[in-house]
């Protein structure tokens, strides 16, 4: 079984070219921390790519929401990356 955990440019980059869908195609479990959905559903720009695509993965469960246990580490290391950058690389360890 794989599994993956994607920061914000994948997602925006596979919806620009129409293919998505390649993250659950190509990986048994693809997991998004809450703050790389928070940046890419938190425009009120309908037609950003990736906004659609995240709601309905995650609406259809294809797509599985990730919450950061070492919270602290993301705090402790913010500015130096973004958070969806942070729990992406602490989720993936």
């Amino acid at each position: 079984m794989t599994s993956i955990i994607t920061n914000t440019s994948p997602i925006i980059a596979l919806s620009m070219i129409n293919k998505f869908s390649l993250l659950w195609n190509l990986f048994d479990d693809v997991y998004v921390p809450k703050a790389v959905f928070n940046e890419l559903t938190s425009s009120f720009n309908e037609d950003d790519f990736g906004k659609k695509e995240i709601l309905e993965a995650v609406h259809s469960e294809k797509v599985i929401l990730y919450s950061v246990k070492a919270d602290d580490w993301v705090q402790q290391m913010y500015a130096k990356l973004h958070y969806g950058e942070l729990e992406t690389i602490i989720g993936g360890k």
